[in-house]
């Protein structure tokens, strides 16, 4: 199927996100960070100007090569950081590609999958770079989860007249999946290659969930960087939706389990940070809603609602939405136990002054 189809000349993108702060002061990282390696504001455009506003956009910290074991071979990426204003760090290994079959690029697509390398080795890197940019971090909150993609970013493919001819002539599907062990159903076949997109003969993208393959013949850079933006907001639903179920889980046990050893003076804390958390999560909802703008730019909005559909963003945008309503409940819930036990407070107050008053009056009488 792919026997004479050949990558002339690309690079594997290997992502691994992380969510380190609430925010990222990123002008006070760029003078701590300017320092000490290259940094650079990322601008996503296309011919004709700018394309894509983001509100503010993330810096980019050049950091060290990295050898990365895949297999058999060691691969020499260049290792970069993009950090985001709103808590999220980007490793990015740059992995360049030498001519080679198709069949070949599946086999370094496998060997991605199965690597435990780059994990290790962007937490490692993580680690140094929070070291030096600490004091631009609000609130650091290292979460210990974290979101991982892979781009195959190609510039030249040979055996092929026309780049969609991929999908009929290259195991696009096996690639994305890294497949290598045994043929894939004509289903998930479909169910890849209908996620492709075109805006000139000459490029391509097709995404997934967990992958994408770019087609750019130019090298320019938008589609992943737009790719690459909505996988930050993943990271930030992920991150928000355990940090809720963690609090919601502590709020039923004091409110329930516990409620026979909670005081009633307890309610009031409990529902200070029930409210707090319920603002942080709707300010955030509203963030990841309005941060985003496209101007002119049809197929990079495209590609972008795409990225957010594959990535199931709107399901976790509604856990979220739903856990952030019902802390909401939880805090109202807190706020009137909290009310009424002030208010039975000062019944027992008015009472005891009458009482006071009453034999007061009788022992002087």
């Amino acid at each position: 199927m792919s026997a004479r189809v050949q990558v002339e000349r690309g690079t594997i993108l290997v992502y691994r996100l992380f969510d380190v702060a609430q925010s990222i002061d990123l002008p006070a990282l760029e003078a701590t960070a300017r320092a000490q390696t290259d940094t650079a504001r990322l601008r996503i455009a296309r011919a004709g100007g700018d394309a894509v506003i983001i509100r503010n956009p993330p810096v980019s910290v050049v950091l060290a090569d990295e050898d990365v074991t895949l297999g058999a071979e060691v691969c020499r990426c260049q290792l970069q950081a993009r950090v985001w204003e709103y808590g999220v760090i980007s490793m990015q290994f740059h992995i360049p590609l030498m001519p080679m079959p198709w069949a070949d690029l599946v086999t370094m697509a496998a060997a991605i999958e199965a690597s435990t390398s780059f994990d290790a080795l962007a937490r490692r890197r993580l680690d140094d770079l929070l070291a030096i940019i600490a004091p631009s971090l609000d609130t650091p909150q290292l979460w210990a989860g974290t979101e991982d993609y892979v781009i195959y970013f190609l510039h030249h493919v040979s055996g092929v007249d026309d780049v969609a001819a991929l999908l009929e002539h290259a195991d696009v599907p096996a690639l994305l999946l890294g497949e290598t062990s045994s043929a894939l159903s004509a289903r998930t076949r479909r169910a890849i290659n209908e996620h492709c997109f075109q805006y000139l003969k000459q490029d391509l993208a097709v995404i997934d969930w967990n992958s994408a393959l770019v087609v750019e013949p130019s090298a320019a850079r938008e589609v992943p960087d737009v790719i690459e933006f909505a996988l930050t907001h993943l990271v930030e639903f992920r991150y928000y939706d355990d940090l809720l179920d963690e609090k919601l889980a502590k709020l039923y046990a004091a409110i329930g389990g516990s409620a026979r050893r909670l005081r009633p003076t307890s309610y009031e804390p409990l529902s200070r940070e029930a409210g707090t958390l319920f603002m942080e999560m709707t300010e955030f909802v509203e963030r990841v809603e309005n941060s985003f703008k496209v101007i002119g730019d049809y197929y990079l909005a495209t590609i972008f609602r795409a990225s957010v559909n594959r990535m199931r963003l709107h399901e976790w945008e509604g856990n979220v939405t739903r856990k952030v309503r019902l802390l909401g409940r939880v805090s109202e819930l807190l706020s009137a136990q909290a009310a009424t036990h002030r208010s039975h407070s000062l019944e027992w107050i008015v009472i005891g002054l009458i009482a006071f008053e009453i034999i007061w009056a009788l022992a002087g009488h």
